[in-house]
């Protein structure tokens, strides 16, 4: 029966600027937002010896830096003392739609991260990785999107995605995905690509009552000799009709 808490503080301002411009005779809106989070909470011994039942790091996105905390579940209770800086700018047309949409940002740490999942090891580097993301809507319902995470002390992309989704209705979508995802080899002082993937997904309404599902992930990646391999390039498939 064991029980601890740790309090946790933050502080989270954001400016928002705007400014109106006119582009091929409509009139257009442009923002630019700058936000900064700060977030504290010490560190707290002996966790250990809590069982990890479904705690783990969370997804490394733009929206990651302001979530204000490194685990996703109750388990593990993250050291913290980190300041996050990022900026946003959007771009709408005169009915008020977002057309274009960037983000950059990064974590500033104060202290190193003693708290792990499955490593005694303390992180210890100054800086998170860059995150930037952009999202274009050429028309009313498709939206091109990218995510990059640039790593500052290798220089090298970590995470790449980019995708294409069209969404005309809350009843039809298709999304198109590319996914890379790499690491640094500190043994052998180069870059390594962990997964390269094709992610395709769709939900498309027949009528009121019927409706196509699917979902296709394949594996892109480039393989040596000898590195072991999916036995089938198609990691995930999901097909079927949905009744409602």
């Amino acid at each position: 029966h064991l029980s601890y808490a740790v309090p946790r503080y933050s502080v989270d301002a954001s400016l928002f600027f705007e400014r109106p411009f006119e582009w091929f005779g409509e009139q257009q809106l442009q923002t630019l937002e700058p936000r900064l989070l700060w977030v504290k909470s010490p560190y707290r011994e002996d966790q250990q010896a809590v069982p990890n039942f479904d705690t783990a790091a969370t997804t490394v996105s733009y929206a990651s830096l302001f979530s204000g905390d490194r685990f996703s579940g109750d388990d593990r209770l993250a050291d913290l003392d980190q300041i996050s800086l990022g900026i946003t700018s959007r771009w709408l047309n005169e009915r008020g739609e977002e057309r274009l949409r960037g983000s950059i940002g990064r974590i500033f740490y104060q202290q190193d991260r003693r708290i792990q999942l499955t490593d005694d090891m303390a992180e210890d580097s100054d800086t998170s990785s860059t995150l930037a993301e952009w999202q274009w809507m050429p028309a009313d319902a498709l939206r091109i999107y990218n995510t990059l995470e640039w790593e500052p002390y290798q220089d090298f992309f970590r995470q790449q995605r980019l995708g294409i989704r069209y969404h005309p209705d809350s009843n039809h979508l298709i999304n198109v995905a590319w996914n890379t995802d790499r690491r640094f080899d500190s043994d052998n002082n180069n870059i390594l690509t962990n997964n390269r993937q094709l992610d395709v997904g769709m939900f498309w309404s027949i009528n009121d009552r019927w409706a196509l599902v699917g979902r296709l992930l394949r594996d892109l990646k480039d393989y040596d000799d000898g590195e072991l391999r999916p036995l089938n390039p198609v990691l995930e498939s999901i097909a079927g009709l949905e009744y409602q």
